[in-house]
């Protein structure tokens, strides 16, 4: 044997030891990554006790963090990341109620025994939409091997908890924290906005779904007032009354690279829409709209799908018809649940050979959710204009509370924050008349005079109804939007271009005309 050939075994295991014993490193500066919902107590403890769906107080001294976890997704890839993030972490004490419908004790209990698959999927788990989309294999595998679960899932009571930390036996760190970016710190005072969002509604025009979920996001998040301490207990940014309307909802693209759901998860989700089949959950969109009524009727139940036995047959028999509605609350049932539906009502209506379908959400998670539901509401709009012979038309989503939750802020600002400048040649724009009226701008006496004027039928003649004065061009736009008689982004536009060219043919004393350049 040569020389230093008998030491390399001896020297192999010591460097196995200082990874898995005598970590340089084992708390990131970073952690926690994700602090929402969660409470740290002691950060060099070998435990972290998830408690799922319930809320279970527990003594800081001998446990790293407590926290509750509701879904099989961005719950569990939230956890992952904070247990890299401190490698003192070696158990995860699993009790509580199991999450109903998530199943999200369960989806960490086989990811941790059976991992991934190529798509991301947790292998074997029990229920759907059960991915990790946003952390490669090999932070999953270190996962696996930093930490042990310990399954006590159904056990609410404190002593039984704690007496069970207490008998695991001490681990030394597992090597170097991995550093991993954290979640933006944002302070709820520097994103309030100047004024009230709830003092007018807000609207967006979209091509895609995608354009839609991005410039939803950027309102909400621009103009959202701060609402502390909601239902789920999480700070929100929220606007009320966003109005979305997406003029082709089935063209591409229809995913978005900041959304969290990969295109797969899209598809797999849209396909719930048209299937009764809930699993365990308390209810999914497909069961209430194809398979209504039946649970809380007990007895004398019956069950009715909305979608094939009434909005179908209704549009088919009464084109005209204003009677296509799919509902989804159930007051007999959703009074007692903590999560009742978010999306309430679908309506469908069939007007110049094409299907529109305008949806109603009572709250509705933008930058987290609004995607999903606009994929596949725009593929449920496909499937029923398929099925009546006619083409998918617009989809308008009205929801009462559009909001973020700060668990998403860092990453909306992130995703704001992306990319450059964007240089556009300007081209032409089609006039649409603006359906509050038009205005016919003179100079008079020394004065800007502006007359407002409404049509009773498209292109009659103009009934004047206002006529306002003055020689500030400013003050008189804003008596009109005092006023609201502008409903288009393009006309308010237009009007502030004529105004400005009338005040400089007054000061110039040269004369003006409407749609006209000035001559100099």
């Amino acid at each position: 044997m040569k020389k230093g050939i008998f030491w390399l075994p001896i020297i192999l295991f010591n460097l196995g030891y200082l990874r898995e014993g005598m970590a340089s490193k084992p708390i990131s500066k970073n952690w926690p990554l994700f602090s929402t919902g969660i409470t740290i107590g002691n950060r060099k403890s070998n435990v972290a006790v998830c408690t799922l769906s319930s809320e279970i107080s527990l003594p800081k001294k001998d446990i790293a963090v407590v926290g509750m976890m509701r879904t099989q997704n961005l719950g569990i890839e939230r956890m992952i990341q904070n247990v890299l993030s401190n490698t003192y972490i070696r158990y995860i004490v699993l009790c509580g109620r199991e999450s109903k419908g998530h199943m999200a004790g369960d989806s960490l209990l086989k990811l941790w025994e059976n991992g991934v698959n190529s798509k991301g999927k947790i292998i074997n788990s029990s229920v759907p939409m059960a991915y990790i989309q946003h952390l490669d294999k090999s932070m999953i595998n270190r996962f696996r091997k930093q930490i042990e679960i310990v399954n006590m899932i159904g056990v609410v009571e404190r002593d039984k908890i704690m007496e069970k930390v207490k008998s695991l036996e001490k681990k030394k760190p597992f090597g170097d924290a991995v550093e991993l970016k954290g979640q933006v710190k944002v302070d709820k005072l520097l994103a309030k906005p100047d004024t009230e969002s709830y003092i007018t509604p807000h609207v967006i025009y979209s091509e895609t779904i995608s354009d839609a979920w991005y410039r939803a996001a950027k309102r909400v998040w621009s103009a959202g007032n701060i609402v502390e301490r909601d239902d789920w207990n999480s700070n929100i940014k929220e606007v009320q009354n966003l109005v979305v309307l997406v003029e082709n909802p089935l063209k591409k693209p229809m995913h978005n690279k900041h959304f969290n759901w990969s295109k797969e998860r899209l598809e797999e989700y849209s396909k719930e829409y048209l299937t009764a089949e809930k699993g365990d959950f308390e209810y999914t969109y497909g069961e209430r709209m194809t398979h209504w009524g039946s649970e809380s009727l007990k007895e004398g139940s019956f069950a009715i799908d909305q979608i094939r036995e009434v909005i179908i047959p209704s549009l088919r028999s009464s084109p005209r018809t204003r009677r296509a509605i799919a509902i989804t609350l159930n007051p007999q049932i959703d009074i007692f649940v903590k999560s009742p539906p978010c999306m309430v009502l679908n309506q469908f209506l069939l007007r110049n050979k094409k299907i529109h379908l305008t949806t109603y959400f009572r709250s509705h998670d933008i930058f987290g959710a609004s995607l999903a539901n606009w994929y596949a509401l725009a593929k449920l709009l496909g499937f029923v204009s398929k099925k009546v012979g006619a083409k998918p038309g617009t989809l308008t989503s009205v929801s009462c509370s559009a909001h973020i939750y700060e668990r998403d802020f860092g990453s909306v600002i992130e995703m704001l924050q992306e990319g450059g400048e964007e240089e556009m040649v300007a081209k032409d724009h089609s006039f649409q008349m603006d359906p509050e009226g038009f205005f016919t701008i003179h100079i008079e006496d020394g004065q800007i005079v502006v007359r407002y004027h409404i049509t009773l039928y498209p292109n009659g003649p103009g009934i004047l109804k206002r006529t306002i004065k003055g020689k500030d061009p400013m003050k008189i736009y804003h008596t009109i939007s005092r006023l609201d008689l502008i409903s288009r982004y393009d006309h308010a536009a237009y009007l502030g271009v004529e105004l400005e060219k009338a005040a400089i043919c007054l000061k110039k004393g040269i004369n003006y005309v409407q749609d006209s350049e000035i001559e100099f």
